[in-house]
């Protein structure tokens, strides 16, 4: 899943930098977290992008982008730039970018030829060192994670297929149990560079559905899936966190 563009070759997670999308306003969220980027809104007894963060220790890597918006100063001087061994960076938008955009910003300060993009409004509970393997041996370009919730209303419901690629996004689907984006991807830089950098768009809604005929390997996440996309969200989120 790599390509030749002067960028590091990863040949391990360790390797791989990470983009951390943080930098969303949360207007749905702002009537329960108003003073603080949604990141930084409690969750389990410290802030939600601390548990984020964690994962990324487990998998061992070494390098985080921060992609930062509102909030951007309390961000930084709530996470600084070293966290248990993870090299930390920001990316600052000038003004919304949506989260392609965001991504697009950063691309510069990304190390190696494929990127680990995670958003920071939501967490599943998924080997990051296992989504990188199971990557690997399928010789993916790129791929995403998905997780299987109750309800999908909110969510991207995504289908696959038997050779484990996805075959449609659907933003907006009927509720019900189903797989859905959990926000984690590997791309490889070449495509990330194919994002436009000259108005905001979305990674969830506009590029990732775009690249559906690119091929997207697929690789299911075992556990919970949490969010902080509404108040309601904010809650169920406490209540799992409460329990591990």
């Amino acid at each position: 899943m790599m390509s030749n563009d002067g960028s590091r070759r990863p040949s391990g997670p360790a390797e791989v930098s990470c983009l951390l999308l943080a930098g969303g306003p949360g207007t749905r969220f702002k009537s329960t977290v108003a003073d603080r980027p949604k990141v930084l809104a409690e969750v389990g007894g410290r802030p939600f992008v601390f548990h984020l963060l964690d994962q990324l220790v487990r998998a061992e890597l070494h390098h985080v982008v921060v992609c930062s918006g509102f909030g951007s100063d309390q961000l930084r001087a709530a996470v600084g730039k070293v966290y248990r061994g993870l090299d930390i960076e920001y990316s600052r938008e000038p003004q919304p970018l949506g989260t392609a955009g965001a991504v697009r910003l950063a691309l510069p300060l990304v190390q190696s030829s494929v990127a680990l993009i995670v958003n920071a409004s939501a967490f599943c509970e998924v080997d990051l060192a296992a989504f990188w393997r199971s990557a690997i041996t399928a010789k993916a370009q790129a791929a995403i994670v998905i997780a299987r919730v109750a309800d999908s209303a909110a969510n991207g419901r995504i289908s696959v297929d038997r050779a484990n690629r996805v075959t449609k996004i659907e933003r907006g689907s009927a509720s019900g149990p189903a797989w859905i984006d959990a926000g984690r991807y590997l791309i490889p830089r070449t495509w990330l560079r194919l994002i436009p950098d000259d108005r905001p768009v979305s990674l969830e809604r506009t590029i990732l559905p775009s690249w559906v005929e690119r091929g997207l390997h697929v690789y299911r996440a075992p556990g919970a899936y949490a969010d902080l996309t509404t108040p309601e969200a904010y809650a169920a989120a406490k209540r799992l966190f409460a329990t591990r």
